[in-house]
């Protein structure tokens, strides 16, 4: 079955090797697992020694978890989504503490939603939820339900998601809920819901403006891009203005911002 080359050994057909590998018990594969790991040289192969430490683990073991989820963040870097997932997955499989399980299964779905995976996406924040996350934590993970929902799946569905965060949010942090309510702009102007959307957009710029910074740069975009959508574009015209001096005095935080901005400027022939 095996093969000998000098210090290689090979199998005479890959399908050998995995009907080897399948037919050996939990135990022997971890020991095999184990050995591998401390074979390979860990500064040059590290990403595969780790993958062997966890395949060995019989347990939660952070310091594997920890390893994991350094390959994922490598993985990520290179633009390997469903690499990064996988390996995000493992770590929170191995993570013995709750909220940094929860972490890293919201790493997993932000991973598997970029890969275009989107129902392991929606899983892994259903596991994340299961995790009893704080309160930010449980914003970002029904922040990006929302996101896949409303790209993926229902809009309206996203709508009412980011509708309920922002309801969480206005007594302790009503900027955080000014900007939820803008966002949830975008999936009704989605569905055909445009008076909706104004009705939205018009409650979160209200919400911003008792603010002590006022109303963000989403936040006014998404109202002029509401009014545009209703017939009102002179009415946006002081918006679009507003708006479009904050992009040009912001930072890399507009980024997010800056396209939909674009798109209500060229909606209103401001090609310039």
């Amino acid at each position: 079955h095996i093969m000998l080359d000098g210090a290689d050994v090979r199998f005479r057909h890959p399908l050998i090797r995995s009907a080897i590998y399948q037919f050996a018990g939990a135990s022997n594969r971890r020991e095999a697992h184990r050995a591998l790991a401390w074979a390979l040289d860990a500064e040059q192969v590290v990403d595969r020694r780790t993958w062997h430490l966890a395949a060995a683990a019989e347990q939660p073991d952070e310091s594997v978890a920890l390893a994991l989820e350094q390959t994922a963040v490598r993985s990520m870097a290179r633009s390997g989504y469903a690499a990064s997932a996988k390996a995000f997955t493992g770590s929170a499989r191995l993570t013995p503490e709750h909220p940094d399980r929860g972490r890293r299964l919201f790493a997993a779905a932000n991973a598997f939603y970029l890969a275009g995976r989107h129902d392991e996406a929606l899983h892994c924040l259903d596991d994340a939820i299961a995790c009893g996350p704080g309160r930010r934590a449980h914003f970002e993970i029904q922040h990006l339900r929302a996101v896949i929902e409303m790209w993926v799946r229902k809009p309206m569905a996203a709508y009412e998601l980011l509708m309920a965060e922002a309801e969480r949010a206005l007594s302790d942090d009503p900027l955080a809920a000014a900007e939820l309510l803008a966002e949830a702009v975008g999936p009704c102007v989605m569905a055909g819901q445009l008076q909706q959307a104004l009705s939205t957009a018009q409650r979160a710029y209200a919400l911003a403006q008792q603010t002590s910074g006022g109303p963000s740069l989403l936040v006014g975009v998404m109202l002029a891009a509401a009014m545009i959508n209703c017939g009102e574009s002179v009415g946006a015209t002081h918006f679009l203005d507003e708006s479009l001096a904050k992009f040009r005095a912001a930072g890399p935080e507009s980024a997010m911002s800056g396209p939909l901005l674009l798109a209500s400027l060229i909606d209103v022939e401001r090609y310039d």
